[in-house]
């Protein structure tokens, strides 16, 4: 599951598109890091008044999206204003 932003907000740019997108850009480019340690330092970095969990959680959804997904992938995301399903 992928959510078009909050309240699915970006849920149109999602199906014209046929992409997916997750936040944080603030902090940056994830290509070069290997591993849930560096993407967490790199959190603590654009996020320094972040509690330890909210890193951890940041963490590992930027993670399973970075090492996991990959083009041609079925994704859900949900439209709660239609309170559709979309694959």
């Amino acid at each position: 599951m992928v959510r078009a932003g909050e309240g699915a907000f970006l849920i149109d740019n999602f199906l014209k598109g046929e992409l997916i997108a997750i936040g944080w850009n603030d902090v940056g480019d994830l290509s070069r890091l290997k591993d849930l340690s560096a993407i967490k330092v790199k959190l603590h970095e654009a996020y320094p008044h972040a509690k330890s969990s909210q890193v951890n959680n940041y963490a590992g959804q930027l993670f399973r999206f970075y090492a996991h997904f990959e083009i041609g992938h079925l994704v859900i995301t949900y439209n709660p204003s239609q309170r559709t399903y979309h694959i």
